[in-house]
């Protein structure tokens, strides 16, 4: 749609979604995803095994070893949650200066078109419109 409005101002999204593809790959997090899903699965088995047993657990007085098992379960987990969320946190603001970087671009490069007399302005809404 870009290249209808405005096809001078063409290059500034498609060089943006590229170098936002680009970051969001170098920072991929489907490993961790399925890590957290395995260590979210391994937490919920070990809690319903300690509650379905209590009484067997109790008898035989294997209380220290499922208290142990199910703590380490849950320190996996939360390690790996917070490795998943420092890269979220390092992402988000990359991709957002992404963003505003390439409507700086638009509206910078739009409004020297403009000035020059070979855009209107209203394309360069257009484009903005479209982009955001």
């Amino acid at each position: 749609m870009t290249c209808k409005i405005a096809p001078e101002l063409t290059w500034i999204p498609i060089l943006s979604i590229i170098m936002v593809a680009v970051i969001v790959l170098l920072f991929s997090t489907d490993k961790y995803a399925i890590v957290i899903q395995e260590k979210m699965e391994m937490m919920i088995k070990n809690l319903h095994s300690y509650y379905s047993g209590i009484r067997v657990i109790k008898a035989f007085d294997n209380e220290s070893f499922e208290e142990e098992r199910t703590i380490n379960s849950f320190k996996d987990y939360k390690l790996n949650m917070i490795e998943l969320n420092r890269i979220f946190s390092a992402l988000t603001p990359l991709v957002t200066t992404m963003i505003g970087i390439s409507m700086v671009l638009i509206l910078w490069c739009g409004g020297q078109m403009v000035a020059s007399g070979y855009l209107e302005i209203g394309n360069i809404s257009a484009t903005m419109e479209i982009r955001s």
